[in-house]
């Protein structure tokens, strides 16, 4: 199969464009600052590129994290359109953003929409992406959680500051993290790949978060595996 990875020098994209290519697709990579390349002729693409929230926020920086998600996937949509030849699959990423803050509650695929800025980034995102539907396009988006894996995502953050023994809990501790370990989201995407049943919204997270202040003791082996 014939792939466009957006984003695929990133964290996650750079592992789903090695999976791709030891599985035998042939793979493009669209970036935002390099060269990029037509749909056409190509059978599915995968989006992952997006301005990184994991920085101080401010009004330049918010808005770069809303164009680079909703005019990014608009673009990417309107390019697909305009091919001659078009893809048949679209598998986006979104974020567990889009819940919002809404303390103990259970929250499954099919939960409402939040409120606040992430909130309305990842309905606009996912708006966005949908419109590949109008062309005829097998559409999955992922909520993603933090990623969690060696030599970046969320870890890159944290691990440096306990290497110095600054590290600790933020604020009360109490706030739930639902994770994900970046070999799991490379298989979902893998998986969704190659099924044609998988469309739709999917929660890529594990099934059990921790809360902040999670003690050693109760780790997720995955956990463990990253020390």
């Amino acid at each position: 199969m014939k792939c466009i990875v957006t984003g695929g020098t990133g964290f996650l994209g750079a592992r789903i464009v090695d999976r791709l290519k030891q599985n035998g697709h042939q793979v493009a990579v669209w970036s935002r600052h390099g060269t990029n390349v037509s749909p056409d002729g190509f059978h599915a693409v995968i989006h992952l590129a997006g301005e990184t929230v994991a920085q101080r926020w401010n009004p330049e920086v918010k808005r770069r994290i809303r164009e680079s998600r909703k005019q990014g996937t608009h673009a990417l949509v309107d390019a697909i359109a305009r091919a001659s030849d078009r893809p048949r699959i679209l598998l986006s990423t979104s974020a567990i953003g889009i819940y919002g803050d809404r303390g103990d509650e259970i929250l499954t695929e099919a939960s409402a929409p939040g409120r606040g800025f992430l909130a309305d980034v990842c309905k606009e995102w996912e708006s966005e992406a949908d419109r590949a539907q109008d062309f005829g396009l097998r559409v999955a988006k992922f909520r993603i959680g933090f990623v969690l894996g060696r030599n970046g995502g969320a870890l890159a953050k944290m691990v440096p500051a306990f290497k110095c023994f600054a590290g600790g809990r933020l604020g009360s501790g109490k706030q739930w993290m639902p994770w994900i370990h970046i070999e799991d989201v490379v298989g979902l995407f893998i998986h969704a790949l190659n099924n044609e049943s998988v469309s739709g919204v999917w929660n890529a997270t594990s099934p059990n978060p921790v809360r902040n202040a999670i003690s050693p003791g109760n780790w997720p082996a995955q956990f463990t595996a990253l020390r």
